[in-house]
Formats: C-alpha cells, structure tokens, sequence
C-alpha cells in the first residue's frame, strides 16, 4: 500500500500513474479529491494527451493540443469519451496552485455524478445500435428478477462473442424489442458493457470493465493500489 502526504510547496511528490483500463476516470478524480495538481491522460484515443488543471476540489480546465476547454458541456463531453474508451494511462503530478490554468470551476464530486449519468445515457441509447456488441463484466451478485435471471442464463455463454442484440433474438428466437430491453437492464446493473468501438471481436473477452461509483469517497490521503511514493520534505 503506497500513501501520499498531504500537499505542501515546495515537494518533491512523485506522480500517481495507473492504467485507465484498471481504475475508471470517475474513481480516480474521487481518489485525488481537494489536491491541485495536474492529470494527465495519455493515449486517449482520437485525442491523444489530454491535461486536467485541478484546483481545491474543482477542475479549472482541460488542457489540450487544440487548445483549452473551460465550458462545462465540452468538459464533460471529453471526459465521458475517456470513461467509455476505457484505455490508456493518467499521471496525476501536485503542483502550486499558480501554476494551475483555467477559470473554470467544476467540483468534482458534481463532474463524477454527471460522469455517471452521461454515461449511462450513452449505455441505453448503445443499446438501440443494430450494430452495438456486448460482452460480459460480472457476475450477478444481487437477486435478479425471474424473466431477466432466465434471459441471463441463456446469454452467459454468447457474450464470450460480443453479439449484438440481434444476434442474441436470432440464438434465442426472441422478440428483439425483449432482448433489448433485458439488454438496457444488465447494462444498468454493470453485468454487461458495450464494447467499445476501437476493440476488436477477437480481443472481445475480458477487455472491458465495469465503473461503479464508490459508495464513498476514499480517503484523500490514500492512493491504494496507484504506483506512487510518498513526498518527502
């Protein structure tokens, strides 16, 4: 288990990096809470690097190559597309609040759940796309009612293939309309995902995890389970 100090200037505190396809984007702002700092998200795809300027619980803006985001749609429109891509790396770095850009002013706590909202959104209209394919992330761990316990038990073994919605009416001889619909609920429950776009089928199985909000905030100290040292005067 690695800890950080709390912030202070000067610090020579080493950066958190971790993997995104590990630790989802809301988890990781929750984790970094009140620190200012800088995050950097790299190989996002169709954007490549993109810099979070985070300030006192708030994110101030997006740094990237096009320039800077300070508008709070587009803000949470590049992150939910780091959220639903879910690869590459982030490196966050504690900096000086001087040195953090942007006069924008978006608690975090607020951009997470917009985050989840968004993305579950985007979860049930992916539904509706003839062409979305879905595969398995968990196990039911709570009590599923009859009809969708049956229709899960006679997908389970499809979605090593990551069918799509008609491919899962067409096995089971099943209204399309039901396989949706039972489809929207195991989305909303994170037992499937759709799988993203730039996965291929034959990398379907495994690749894609579920983000849950965390009941509660981590300590804002604790970065358990991120590569990190603890700063050191």
């Amino acid at each position: 288990m690695l800890r950080t100090s709390p912030p202070f200037y000067p610090t020579t505190f080493m950066p958190i990096i971790g993997n995104l396809s590990e630790f989802p984007l809301p988890e990781i702002l929750n984790l970094i809470g009140r620190r200012t700092g800088k995050m950097r998200l790299l190989d996002v795809p169709e954007y490549g690097v993109m810099e979070l300027h985070l300030r006192d619980g708030e994110i101030r803006s997006i740094q990237m190559p096009g320039g800077a985001l300070e508008d709070e749609n587009q803000v949470v429109d590049k992150l939910c597309h780091v959220v639903r891509a879910q690869c590459g790396m982030f490196e966050f770095n504690e900096s000086s609040p001087r040195a953090i850009l942007g006069h924008g002013a978006f608690p975090i706590q607020q951009m997470v759940m917009n985050l989840v909202f968004a993305v579950d959104e985007m979860n049930a209209q992916s539904v509706q796309d003839p062409n979305a394919r879905f595969v398995l992330i968990a196990s039911p761990e709570i009590w599923l009612e009859p009809d969708l316990q049956s229709f899960f038990d006679q997908t389970q073994e499809l979605f090593v293939t990551a069918p799509t919605a008609k491919d899962i009416a067409d096995t089971l001889g099943r209204d399309l309309a039901e396989v949706m619909a039972h489809l929207n609920n195991l989305l909303s429950l994170n037992i499937i995902q759709v799988l993203p776009s730039e996965v291929g089928d034959d990398d379907a199985q495994g690749k894609t995890k579920p983000f849950v909000l965390p009941k509660q905030s981590p300590a804002e100290d604790d970065t358990s389970g991120f590569h990190g040292y603890k700063a050191h005067a």
